[in-house]
């Protein structure tokens, strides 16, 4: 009967230990994601936007190969806000980051930089296949995405700034998150709902 009670006690001990740590992992994988996704879009938030973003520009200096970056940006968005309400606006944005995402390749990185700003990078890509990216990016998002109020359909679109770094270039993270935004500022100053692409200097070099 005690060496039952003893066998019983030891196995209670080991269940309670393996249901502890279980919830100790599972606790873990929540704080992890919680720290690495953004939660109105599921997308990879700026932490870990910029941490992919970093190997994949080390990954095209090894290799040689240009790597493309796009700023994205909801046009007017305070407006919808204003508008719609901010729900509305929240549904928006998860509404085009399913549409970024859908149209991307499996190679690509899209993640939410901020407010209503989105990165795209698209490892070993030439600015022409960027570009073309972007323009269709911004077509489906016009045809797909909508704000609602009341019995008004708000249409919605982006701006997207196109910035190529080359390996060699000398740039670092800074400079092309930074110049990807200048493209985009282009792109809204030119009348929005439209993609520029930042060409530098000839000769230009960073870092130096």
């Amino acid at each position: 009967m005690l060496l039952s009670f003893v066998i019983l006690s030891i196995a209670m001990h080991f269940k309670s230990t393996g249901f502890l740590m279980m919830c100790h992992e599972r606790k873990q994988v929540l704080l992890d994601r919680m720290a690495n996704v953004d939660v109105l879009t599921e997308l990879p938030n700026r932490r870990a936007l910029m941490h992919s973003l970093e190997h994949v520009w080390q990954q095209c200096q090894r290799c040689h190969t240009p790597l493309s970056v796009l700023m994205v940006d909801v046009d007017h968005f305070k407006r919808v806000n204003d508008a719609c309400g901010h729900p509305e606006g929240d549904k928006v944005l998860a509404q085009i980051s399913r549409v970024l995402q859908s149209h991307v390749r499996p190679s690509d990185i899209v993640g939410r930089y901020g407010g209503e700003e989105f990165v795209i990078a698209c490892p070993h890509t030439a600015s022409a296949e960027a570009q073309v990216l972007a323009e269709r990016l911004c077509a489906q998002v016009r045809s797909a995405v909508s704000a609602h109020h009341d019995t008004s359909a708000w249409p919605i679109t982006i701006s997207v700034g196109l910035h190529v770094c080359l390996p060699g270039d000398g740039q670092t993270l800074e400079d092309i998150v930074l110049l990807a935004d200048q493209a985009l500022y282009h792109a809204k100053a030119d009348g929005r709902n439209r993609v520029h692409l930042l060409t530098p200097s000839p000769g230009t070099r960073f870092g130096t």
